[in-house]
C-alpha cells in the first residue's frame, strides 16, 4: 500500500486536485521568483501598461461598434442626438468590458509581468516611462496569449 491509496486507513490524504495551470504558471505558483529582474523596480511602468492594454481594446471595441452604429445605421435612428446617446452607451459598455479584459491578461501574471520589465528599466524613471510601459503591455498581451492557451 502506498501513501494516499484508498485501502491504507493509515495513509496520508491525497492532495486535492488542481489545474497544471495553477501550479506552474503565475504570480500564485511562484514563477515570478524564477524570473531574472533587473535592478529597479517596474511596478509604476506596469500599472502604465495595464492602461495601455485596456486604452487598445477599448479603442478596437469602440471604434468598431461605434462606427456601426454612426455610419451603419443612420437610417434607423435619423436624430442624431439619439445616435450620440447609444454611442455613448457604448463607449461606457466598451470601456467596461476593456477594463475587464485587462484585469484578466493581468490576473495572476503582474508579479511576472514586474519582473520581466524591471529588465529594461534604465534608472531614468522619465527615460524609462519612454519605453518600459510598451515593453510591459507587449509580454502582457504575450502572457494573455498563452494563457488563452493554457500556458
Amino acid at each position: 500500500m502506498t501513501a494516499g491509496d484508498d485501502r491504507n486507513p493509515y495513509a496520508a490524504p491525497r492532495a486535492a486536485p488542481s489545474s497544471a495551470q495553477d501550479r506552474r504558471y503565475g504570480d500564485k505558483a511562484g514563477e515570478h521568483l524564477g524570473i531574472a529582474r533587473g535592478r529597479y523596480e517596474a511596478w509604476f511602468h506596469v500599472v502604465c501598461g495595464f492602461f495601455i492594454v485596456a486604452t487598445a481594446i477599448w479603442m478596437a471595441l469602440f471604434f468598431s461598434a461605434g462606427a456601426t452604429v454612426e455610419y451603419g445605421m443612420r437610417s434607423i435612428f435619423p436624430d442624431r442626438h439619439a445616435r450620440d446617446r447609444i454611442v455613448m452607451a457604448i463607449a461606457g459598455i466598451t470601456g467596461a468590458i476593456a477594463l475587464l479584459a485587462a484585469a484578466w491578461i493581468f490576473h495572476d501574471r503582474w508579479r511576472c509581468i514586474e519582473a520581466r520589465a524591471s529588465r529594461t528599466c534604465s534608472g531614468l524613471m522619465n527615460v524609462s516611462l519612454l519605453y518600459v510601459p510598451l515593453v510591459a503591455a507587449g509580454y502582457a498581451l504575450v502572457r494573455g496569449a498563452r494563457k488563452l492557451s493554457g500556458r
